[in-house]
């Protein structure tokens, strides 16, 4: 609805985060279910699906998220690869640092 109805030219600030914000929803959605599946087909000889299910949504909100900051910083015009590698360095610490937050929890 949203993407068929708003303007990006004349829908102003409140448009845009409507925009932004669906199209999120959708991404985590999709990432998380297409994560869950790569997980369940890699993994079979794992039963927790809870591990499989927390860890692709939390994958899936990083993706969407910085899927989201490309798509605005472009929409400004100031995206470049080097602030793209430095979009993907920040999700992958983030990533490492949950990673490393669940080992300790299981020690």
């Amino acid at each position: 609805m949203v993407i068929t109805t708003v303007n990006p030219d004349s829908a102003g600030i409140l448009g845009l985060s409507f925009f932004y914000l669906s199209l999120y929803l959708s991404l985590l959605g999709t990432f998380s279910v297409i994560g869950f599946l790569i997980r369940s087909l890699l993994q079979r000889h794992r039963r927790a699906h809870i591990y499989r299910v927390s860890t692709a949504f939390r994958q899936a909100c990083l993706w969407s998220l910085g899927f989201i900051i490309a798509l605005a910083l472009q929409s400004e015009r100031i995206l470049s690869w080097w602030l793209l590698l430095l979009l993907l360095v920040a999700m992958t610490m983030v990533e490492f640092t949950f990673i490393v937050i669940g080992q300790k929890r299981q020690e």
